[in-house]
Order: C-alpha cells, then structure tokens, then sequence
C-alpha cells in the first residue's frame, strides 16, 4: 500500500481529480485486515527529522503494516523536488533505527538490504556482492517497449538518446532484446555510470551503483555517479546505523 502517513503528510498523493485519496486508502486497508491479509506499505518522506521518524514508524504500527519502505523524496521523471537536508537525513535514518529496536512489529526494507550488506562485510563476503551482476529489472510498457534497466525511464524520453526504449515484443522476442540491449547507446552509456561508480564511491559494495534513472533525472546523465539519491538512501542510511549502534552502545 502506498500511504505516506495520515492525511497531513499524505496531501501529495491526490487522485486524478486532485482529492485527497487517504480515506479511501485507508478503506483499503482496513478491508484487507478484516480479511486477515498481511500487507506492506511504501512511504515517500519529503521532510526527514528525527521527530518525523519516530512519528513514521508508530503510525504504521498501529496500522499494523508488517514492512515498510521508505523512500526520501527524489528528483524523478515529473517530479522535481528533491531533499537536500544533509546530515538531517543520517539523523531521520538513527531515529528509525531506535524507533524499529524498541518494537519490532514493522520490518524495515532499507534495514533489511543494508543488514545483508553487514553481514557480507563480516564474513569477507563483500567484495563477492560487488562483482554480482546488476539485476536489470527489466519492464514490458503497455504498448510492448521494452527497458531493460530502471523502469522509472518507462515513458520518457532523452534529447541525445530517444526513446528509453530497447525495441518492442512485437519486433523481437524478449530474450533476443535484453541480449542486444548492451550495444544500445543509452544502456551502454548507465552501464558506463555503474562502472564509474565501482571505480570511485566506497559505497559500492552495498548501492552496487545506483539506479539510472536518478541520475539522469538528477544530472541529465546516465553515466554520472553520486546523486542525491545516493546521499540520502544509501550514504545517510549507513551513517545513520552507524550512529545509531554507537549510541545504543555508548
């Protein structure tokens, strides 16, 4: 379920005619728990603080999510906002952590992701997780284009590249597409970003290189390294563990 919180913090989520949607989503849920169905939530923060943190996990506590996802407002596609709160960011990531060790109920995507990170770092199994392939993800449109990698580029379109599109299913079969993908100019250009990322960022390891998308969106290049995304959901994640280790145990 997308829901960014109650109605205060969920005004951006606004249904094609520009109403609010929070009740109806809440309807949603409420129909699944009476079902007994277990369901997760994603959530967009475009202000994080400590105190909206801990506000965060709480509420999707009480309304009895078992996952959730946090994605700090990005820079994508037609969206052009974008936090840049610097070490407020580390701070919000510390403050969920503590929020998650007191009551458990609510499993947190990014910790999940970053403690299998950890646990690679203390077996030696680190470096193995960098040269792992990149998963492509890769989405059929509506109209069979296919994009091989970071589907938020379904849709747009670049003024060097055209289309980010690889062909389509009516064309070609599947399989034939993602093989030749590669050698298609803009690919070749964000497979180029992931290797310019392996080269430079420490981080590697754990981000594996970002996502396209934000980079393009972001910089208007596929083959850029840190964003904002970067700093603030992987860089500011791990700080903010960190910080939050330090002090449990201070």
């Amino acid at each position: 379920m997308s829901i960014d919180g109650p109605a205060p913090q969920n005004t951006a989520r606004a249904d094609r005619g520009g109403h609010d949607s929070t009740a109806r989503t809440l309807r949603g849920i409420g129909l699944l728990r009476e079902h007994g169905i277990d369901f997760g939530a994603i959530a967009v923060v475009s202000d994080p603080s400590p105190a909206r943190a801990t506000a965060l996990y709480e509420w999707f506590a009480q309304l009895g999510a078992t996952s959730l996802g946090v994605n700090i407002e990005e820079r994508k596609g037609v969206h052009h906002s974008v936090v840049d709160a610097g070490g407020q960011v580390a701070e919000f990531w510390a403050a969920l952590a503590q929020a998650w060790a007191v009551d458990r109920r609510v499993r947190i995507r990014e910790f999940d992701h970053a403690f299998g990170y950890f646990r690679d770092q203390l077996t030696g199994q680190a470096r193995a997780r960098a040269e792992r392939p990149i998963n492509p993800m890769p989405m059929i449109t509506w109209d069979g284009h296919v994009v091989p990698i970071s589907p938020d580029l379904a849709g747009f379109t670049a003024p060097r590249h055209g289309p980010f599109t690889v062909g389509t299913v009516h064309d070609a079969p599947l399989g034939e597409l993602l093989a030749r993908a590669p050698a298609v100019a803009w690919v070749a250009e964000a497979l180029a970003g992931v290797s310019a990322c392996r080269d430079s960022c420490d981080h590697f390891s754990y981000c594996r290189g970002g996502q396209a998308a934000n980079k393009y969106f972001e910089t208007g290049q596929l083959n850029s390294t840190e964003t904002s995304y970067c700093r603030n959901s992987k860089i500011a994640l791990m700080k903010g563990l960190i910080h939050h280790v330090e002090h449990a145990h201070s």
